[in-house]
Formats: structure tokens, C-alpha cells, sequence
């Protein structure tokens, strides 16, 4: 459900933020989005009906 979820708002969302290592809030980048997008996608499909 959860990757469904994040999947959800990469695909929605104009902008989506994130944490850096040090706790601090940033924009993703198109590449970031595309890669966390494939991930998404792949948990799905391995995790769920």
C-alpha cells in the first residue's frame, strides 16, 4: 500500500520534498523522481495484487 502511496504523489504532485542526510528539506530532482518512480513501481509489482 505504502508504495502505491508514494507512487501516488511522484506521479501527482508538481513538486515533491524530501530529506537530506542531515534532516533538512529539498525539492527532488527529475532524475530523483524518475528513479524513485521505477522503485515504486517495482515494489508493486513484486509486493502486490
Amino acid at each position: 500500500m505504502k508504495a502505491r502511496n508514494v507512487l501516488g504523489e511522484l506521479e501527482t504532485r508538481p513538486r515533491v520534498k524530501a530529506l537530506d542526510v542531515k534532516g533538512e528539506p529539498y525539492f527532488i530532482t527529475d532524475k530523483e523522481r524518475a528513479e524513485r518512480t521505477a522503485a515504486a513501481k517495482k515494489s508493486i509489482e513484486a509486493w502486490c495484487d
